[in-house]
């Protein structure tokens, strides 16, 4: 998924890193295993967006958004960062940037989780 400018649709605006649906449970099991894929949109007069999608080509499944929530994530989700570590730091940049909402006790208490359970991975981040 991307965003691109609405006068000129040539010219992207956004490709946020990552992906956008993932296959969960029994989405993972079928013909072709482990994957998920889009058969269209239909946005509604209220705002909200079906998103219509196949999974393990055998089901069919229906995701629900808004387009408010689709156009904070699309520029507000980073790019891939080409290497692991560069994708880590941004993931930790987005975290730290969310936990600013919560609060310092809360963010003492996600570092600490976070060390103990990525400690050789994520310590040198925080």
């Amino acid at each position: 998924m991307f965003l691109t400018d609405i006068k000129d649709p040539a010219k992207v605006i956004a490709r946020p890193g990552g992906y956008f649906l993932a296959p969960e449970g029994a989405e993972r099991v079928g013909d072709v295993s482990n994957i998920v894929f889009s058969n269209g949109w239909i946005k509604r007069e209220n705002g909200e967006v079906f998103i219509y999608y196949g999974s393990s080509d055998t089901r069919m499944h229906v995701a629900v958004s808004t387009i408010d929530r689709l156009l904070d994530y699309v520029p507000h989700t980073p790019e891939y960062g080409l290497r692991s570590g560069a994708n880590i730091r941004q993931r930790v940049q987005l975290i730290k940037n969310d936990l600013k909402f919560i609060g310092h006790n809360e963010l003492c208490l996600f570092k600490f989780q976070i060390r103990r359970e990525y400690n050789s991975a994520l310590a040198g981040f925080f």
